[in-house]
Order: structure tokens, then sequence, then C-alpha cells
């Protein structure tokens, strides 16, 4: 069950904690304290051949406070004088309207925007004039940002909001991992323990552990071919045979060095040489491709020298 919630538990609470934060992110980098811009733009074909483009302009105030003069500034390198600007009827403000003199310029000017108000323009031009046309806006308070494209401030801004939010999410989860790891290492101990006390002849306590731990926890299938292993030794055979079917059945298909092992000794007990000897060079070979841990290694155990010592006395001779 450890196991359950380390492995997926945890892991999807991460998932989907991350595809939160990715998912709102770019919300809150792209001016969730700002004044932001944007720009929709579609073409009118003309018959005279240079058609018209309109620009819906739409800037909001996205912050917490009024923002006062709010100027929005149509610029170009030539003149201007085409355009034609029509505000939305439901505009904050009371828009107001002004060329500059050389006509290269076009402001828009609202008084004042409330937080979370907006205010709506339609941009009609040429479409050779379009193409040199730069927007521009700013307060008293702020400098716009086209939506999209926060500046370096927003961007670390974000970051400084984005980062306690993943911590709060992530801090808890740490620490549950490593308590329910912590938990089954203690647990895994009890396993290695077991083994070691098996593989060095107490058999009694071995068995007592594997079957406690079976019965309390439930095992995986070390803690059930260990068992299997200690009900063989003890001729129990019948109940060590269901025990290793139990630890196939939980392994897949993969087949565990373990699962050799409880069949190399089921074998071993029933005095069936042929079949023993065929665990046995099946267990060295996956023993031999496989990483040996310190405390399971089987080079030190006294009961596969016991087998092995047998046997190569049970072979037949040549």
């Amino acid at each position: 069950m450890h196991d359950y919630y380390y492995y997926v538990v945890f892991p999807l609470i991460v998932a989907v904690s991350s595809g939160v934060l990715v998912y709102h992110y770019p919300q809150w980098i792209s001016g969730e304290n700002a004044l932001i811009y944007s720009r929709a733009e579609f073409i009118a074909p003309s018959i005279d051949g240079d058609d018209h483009v309109f620009h819906n302009l739409t800037v909001s105030n996205r912050t917490d406070k009024v923002q006062n003069n709010v100027d929005v500034r149509i610029e170009s390198k030539f003149e201007l004088d085409t355009v034609e600007i029509v505000p939305s009827d439901d505009n904050a403000g009371d828009p107001t309207i002004s060329w500059s003199e050389d006509k290269k310029s076009i402001g828009l000017s609202i008084a004042s925007m409330r937080p979370k108000e907006e205010a709506a323009f339609q941009v009609k031009m040429r479409r050779s004039e379009a193409v040199f046309v730069e927007y521009d806006v700013s307060s008293d308070e702020s400098i716009g940002e086209l939506a999209g494209q926060a500046s370096d401030a927003s961007v670390w801004d974000g970051i400084s909001k984005v980062l306690p939010v993943l911590f709060g999410f992530l801090l808890p989860v740490a620490l549950a991992m490593f308590l329910f790891r912590n938990r089954s290492s203690i647990a895994l101990s009890s396993n290695n323990t077991g083994f070691c006390l098996l593989h060095s002849g107490e058999l009694d306590d071995a068995s007592q552990i594997f079957e406690t731990k079976i019965a309390k926890s439930g095992g995986g299938v070390f803690e059930l071919t260990n068992y299997a292993c200690c009900l063989a030794l003890k001729g129990e055979l019948e109940k060590a045979k269901r025990y290793l079917s139990a630890a196939r059945l939980l392994g897949g298909s993969k087949k565990h060095d373990n699962v050799t092992l409880a069949e190399l000794i089921i074998s071993w007990k029933e005095k069936d040489v042929p079949s023993a000897m065929n665990r046995l060079t099946e267990f060295r070979e996956q023993r031999r491709v496989i990483f040996f841990s310190p405390y399971k290694s089987y080079r030190h155990s006294m009961l596969l020298a016991e087998i092995e010592a047998d046997l190569a006395g049970n072979s037949p001779k040549v």
C-alpha cells in the first residue's frame, strides 16, 4: 500500500499541481497587475487596389488602482490623414481623440479607468499605412504592456507569485513522500532481516518475521517467496508451493530470482536433483546479470552453500 502512494498517488498530485501552475503561469505574468492592451487586425478588400485594415484595439486596466490620464498613442513614419477611429459605445470614461500637427501621431485620451475597466476602439486605415503603424499605451501610474509580451518586471513579479504557490503545493507532498518512504523503508528492513536470518540458518526466527509482515500489511514478491522458502525448509511443501504460486501471480511476466530460489529449494527438498540443478543454474545466471546488494549477497548464504554442496555430491558422475 505504501508503494501505491509513493509511486502512484504522490506523483499524480505533483503532475496535477504542475499542470495547474503551467496553465495559469502565463496569465500571472502577462499583466495580472498591469495596464494591458491588445490589437486584433482584419483586412477589408478595396476595389481601388489599396485595401483597408481594421484594428480592434482594447485597453484593460488589470491593476487594483485607478489609472489616470490613460493615453493611447498611434504613431507612424508617414501621415495618417485617412485614419478613422470609432470608440466603442460602452467605453470607460469619455475618450478624446487628437492629431499631431504633422499628422503622424494620433492620441486617444481617457481621463481615468477604474480597476477591471476596458476601453475599445476600431481604427480604420489603408493597408499601406498600417504597415508602419505602432501603438503605445501609458497612464500617470503605469506603462502599458502588449498582451502576451510581459516586461521583465512582470516576469519577475510572476515568478515571485509562482514560487510560493509551487512550494506550497510541493512541500507537503515532499514531506508526505519522505514519511511514507521512511515507513516503507522500515518495512523493507524487516524483510532484509528475515532474509539474512533465513540464509544464516535461523529458520524459525525468519519464518516468524515473514509471517507477521504478510499478516499485518501484506507482502510483495520477496516476502511471499522468502516465506515459501521457509515453509519448504520446514517440510510444508504444498503450502510453500501455494505461496510461491501467489508470488508468481504478483510478479507478473517477470521472473524474479527469489522465485527461482524458492523453486530450487522446493526441488531440493523433494529430492528432485535434475530439477534442482536446472534451477540452480538458472538462479546463478539471474544473479550474474543483476546488481548485488550488500544486504542480499548470496555469496555468504549458508543455506545456498549447503544446497550447492549437497547437489554436487548427488550429481551424476561422468
